[in-house]
């Protein structure tokens, strides 16, 4: 309705004129190009011989528990980095913070000892047996600082992630505060 052209393929990389080289091997020029491409970020800049500037990968993953936990929502426990909330039929999503940096996110699998780590705290915490069920695994990426905000690499091109594990709370924000910043 804005009378904005949207071009669907793969990218193989980006430029700094600002442009887009498709996978295909077209390559579209454009006003500004924003690099959101969450975890796979870093790689498509490495590819396209523009500096990482800071952006890096981190494994994430989460278990579906079953613990009686009733009654209990939301949470993160300072003291050991467990976090959850629940699930449906009486499950809780719990997890803990990782320490693998620099996954290929192509290639995220569960890391099973975190999972017994998961179960193992949650059972120290809330002092109840803890089944886990599903493990989801993930990668984002995070940026030094931590912050998800409009980066510029130069005239015209700019990469939006580098978030942290709460970016996904703040991402409507950032994301009306960056395309505001596009627009001045």
């Amino acid at each position: 309705g804005a009378g904005v052209t949207v071009h669907e393929a793969p990218v193989g990389e980006v430029t700094r004129d600002p442009a887009v080289r498709t996978a295909d091997g077209r390559t579209l020029r454009y006003d500004r190009v924003v690099v959101a491409a969450g975890a796979w970020t870093p790689k498509l800049l490495a590819r396209s011989r523009l500096p990482v500037a800071g952006l890096r990968t981190k494994h994430i993953q989460y278990s579906l528990c079953q613990a009686p936990l009733e009654g209990l929502g939301p949470f993160v426990d300072e003291n050991s980095g467990l976090y959850g909330r629940p699930h449906e039929d009486g499950g809780f999503l719990l997890g803990l913070p990782s320490d693998r940096w620099g996954v290929d996110p192509d290639a995220t699998a569960p890391d099973q000892a975190l999972a017994r780590r998961v179960a193992e705290s949650a059972r120290r915490v809330f002092g109840v047996p803890v089944a886990v069920g599903r493990t989801v695994a993930s990668c984002d990426c995070y940026h030094d600082p931590a912050g998800l905000e409009l980066r510029s690499l130069g005239p015209g091109l700019h990469t939006f992630t580098g978030g942290s594990g709460g970016a996904a709370k703040t991402v409507v924000a950032a994301s009306r505060k960056a395309a505001a910043a596009l627009l001045a």
